[in-house]
């Protein structure tokens, strides 16, 4: 599974990603989160969720890979592996 931290974009980007994902038979998920900003309670839920619901392995990307993918991989961590914050 590929998780698209950037959501649902209309660009190019956006749209080779989605075709070579249906090329290839991987699953794109799309899960906005925003980069300038703390997540609230129910983003986190959400991101729990998500974590709950996909079919691993996973991956994770955002654009740069700083603010979104660092977030998530830290919630991955303590949410699914029980790593303390």
């Amino acid at each position: 599974t590929i998780v698209n931290l950037r959501g649902e974009r209309l660009c190019g980007s956006y749209w080779l990603e989605r075709a070579a994902c249906e090329r290839y038979g991987i699953k794109l998920v799309n899960f906005q989160v925003r980069s300038r900003a703390a997540p609230s309670r129910e983003e986190v839920r959400q991101a729990s969720e998500l974590f709950r619901a996909i079919e691993y392995p996973m991956l994770m990307h955002c654009k740069s890979g700083a603010d979104r993918a660092g977030l998530m991989s830290v919630l991955y961590a303590h949410l699914e592996q029980g790593v303390p914050m």
